[in-house]
């Protein structure tokens, strides 16, 4: 089992729109002054092998593993949009979703 823990990354926020000379003005906070919230994942992998004859010609096993187990929207990035006046934030997440996997291992 791993966990994987570690605080967001910093960010810079838009925090109000003004008008200045007829166009459409965004104030931002200080440099990376906020944090986009903490990433943590949990995998779980389990190796099956034979038998551990040394003088085995060749060594089999199986890799039985879920990447990101409880299946958490960690942000990996967020970015903001202006339409129709407004701002919106959108946060991407990949991989937010149980991820099974199986891996056969063959050493000679």
């Amino acid at each position: 089992m791993n966990l994987n823990y570690s605080t967001g990354r910093p960010i810079t926020l838009p925090l109000a729109k003004y008008y200045l000379g007829n166009s459409l003005r965004v104030y931002y906070s200080d440099r990376n002054a906020y944090r986009v919230p903490d990433y943590y994942r949990m995998d779980l992998a389990m190796n099956i092998e034979g038998n551990h004859k040394v003088n085995k010609l060749a060594h089999s096993s199986w890799t039985l593993a879920v990447y990101n187990l409880t299946g958490r929207h960690n942000p990996y990035s967020v970015y903001f949009q202006s339409q129709n006046g407004q701002i919106n934030g959108y946060q991407l997440s990949i991989f937010a979703q149980p991820i099974p996997t199986v891996t056969y291992n063959f050493r000679f």
